[in-house]
């Protein structure tokens, strides 16, 4: 049982008159939320959120030399999510990976 009969002209203006109305109240939800930012920043209070993985780079990078069993303590002892750290680590791998392709490509 459907509430709306998407088949005819009534129905199609009824569904379309109720996503406008839902995409309406999140432009304003999100004006609304851009608001308090700008005044949270004026005032010297909105920081962002914390850059948690980018911080333990360095130390993720050497763990990660040393294999994949310490993902899960260091994502605990950090805070951060294991797809967070596993993100970061397949980012930084294919970064250098690329960059190995390039330098040999040009010596040739």
């Amino acid at each position: 049982m459907t509430l709306v009969d998407t088949t005819s002209p009534t129905g199609e203006l009824v569904l379309n008159v109720l996503g406008s109305i839902a995409q309406f109240e999140r432009q304003i939800m999100l004006e609304r939320q851009r608001e308090g930012i700008a005044t949270a920043k004026a005032e010297k209070l909105y920081k962002g959120r914390r850059a948690t993985a980018q911080q333990h780079k360095d130390t993720i990078l050497k763990l990660h030399s040393e294999g994949w069993g310490w993902l899960r303590s260091a994502a605990v002892s950090w805070a951060v999510s294991r797809a967070r750290l596993a993100i970061r680590m397949a980012r930084q791998t294919t970064a250098r990976l690329s960059a190995f392709i390039a330098s040999r490509r040009k010596v040739r």
